[in-house]
């Protein structure tokens, strides 16, 4: 959601304005018919995950995202910080280096996360009696 909601503008000249809330409805749709009747399995997922070293990662730069760069994209502290001289470029290039790190974060996690459960499943089938 979080993706779609990055690329309102594309959405808004290509279809119509507004149209990425749209995407976001029929996605938190399709998650709560997902997520329907699997909530123990979902909790029992999350509290193991939540138990990896990438765990950390993800939350790092889950908060980078969604916390710290709405707080250093904020044009009012970037107008008291530069004054006279306030240039919206740099409010811009700060807010999106921000969250381009903050999305590398969770990448890098999402990649960990994805070798961890490789060499589990490797794990697992190498303990299998033949």
């Amino acid at each position: 959601m979080m993706f779609v909601r990055e690329f309102d503008a594309f959405l808004d000249f290509y279809l119509f304005d507004g149209a990425w809330q749209l995407f976001v409805v029929v996605i938190l749709t399709f998650i709560t018919v997902f997520v329907w009747g699997r909530i123990s399995k979902i909790y029992g997922s999350i509290k193991h995950y939540s138990l990896q070293p990438s765990f950390g990662m993800f939350i790092a730069g889950f908060v980078t995202v969604v916390v710290f760069s709405r707080l250093m994209g904020r044009g009012s502290f970037w107008q008291s910080l530069m004054g006279q001289e306030y240039v919206r470029v740099v409010k811009n290039v700060v807010e999106e280096g921000i969250e381009t790190f903050g999305y590398a974060l969770i990448f890098m996690a999402a990649l960990e996360l994805v070798l961890a459960c490789c060499r589990r499943t490797r794990w697992m089938l190498g303990s299998q009696p033949n």
